[in-house]
């Protein structure tokens, strides 16, 4: 299949940045690399700003999708273990890219990468919750706030060293020593039996929940992704196909809009309406946007 027009330019865009960094290279210069117009690049992404912002979420959603494959037979101790290893793959696989985030800290500064942070660490707490649950029980439950910190700041920080470490990583034995760690962690918290320093529910309160608007994005944005995919299964002509994709890709810039265009959201879905396989989640769309379908 025909690569998306859209991952064409953020995989550009993301071989660029680690080379020259993200304030040093122009709308024009991936363009240019891309052998589109600048306005053709402006047809799937806003702004510089907003393809920033996609790229982290298409390093998250590569990330996602590894941890998902890791078995759901292992036991909770070597499922969590395999998982880690997964996120520090994926990280390392995309090493010069982290490198120039971490040299320019540009994302601090751009509304959506902040959102995209925050929703980032609820989901990951939320993984470090349910296997810490799993694997030592309720009673650490009080002190789950402090062990997600720790634990979670010991890999980032480690992570942090490898990006500027020339040295080549074990991963294979890296992984299950920070498993010892957070065993080391959380048995030193239970042994100290200290009240805890972090309230789990005002942690998870300050993350989530998101405003309205973000959570009608999140959604439309999941059977967007449900759609695609349902779509690549059609026995469709290729240029047909990506015609579909690029309705999809537009629709999913109009709801980041402070006032998204009804009338245009329901003009694209209307676009949609002869593949009967996506149909639930076209009147899902509808319905949790207040557009009448066509």
């Amino acid at each position: 299949m025909k690569k998306d027009k859209r991952v064409e330019i953020i995989e550009k865009a993301i071989e660029m940045f680690a080379e020259k960094g993200f304030h040093a290279t122009t709308v024009q210069e991936i363009a240019t690399a891309l052998n589109i117009s600048k306005g053709g690049f402006y047809t799937y992404f806003p702004s510089k700003d907003e393809l920033i912002i996609e790229i982290f979420d298409y390093y998250s959603e590569k990330m996602r999708s590894g941890m998902q494959q890791v078995s759901e037979d292992l036991c909770p101790k070597e499922r969590m273990e395999k998982q880690l290893k997964v996120q520090l793959e994926n990280y390392m696989a995309h090493k010069p890219f982290m490198q120039m985030h971490f040299r320019e800290q540009n994302a601090s500064i751009i509304k959506g990468i902040q959102l995209f942070i925050r929703k980032n660490f609820f989901e990951m707490s939320k993984w470090y919750e349910n296997h810490f649950l799993q694997i030592y029980g309720v009673e650490i439950k009080p002190y789950l706030a402090d062990i997600i910190t720790i634990c979670e700041g010991m890999k980032q920080s480690f992570i942090r060293a490898f990006m500027f470490n020339e040295e080549p990583v074990d991963l294979e034995n890296f992984a299950p020593y920070l498993m010892e760690r957070f065993d080391d962690v959380i048995t030193g918290i239970q042994q100290t039996k200290r009240a805890p320093i972090i309230d789990k529910q005002v942690m998870d309160r300050k993350l989530k929940p998101w405003t309205e608007k973000e959570v009608i994005e999140e959604e439309v944005k999941e059977l967007l992704n449900n759609m695609k995919d349902l779509i690549d299964q059609e026995l469709i002509a290729e240029d047909l196909r990506n015609d579909y994709f690029q309705v999809l890709d537009f629709i999913a810039q109009e709801i980041k809009k402070e006032q998204p265009q009804k009338m245009l959201i329901q003009g694209m879905l209307a676009n949609l309406r002869e593949i009967k396989r996506i149909e639930k989640e076209r009147e899902r769309i509808a319905k949790v946007l207040n557009v009448q379908l066509l």
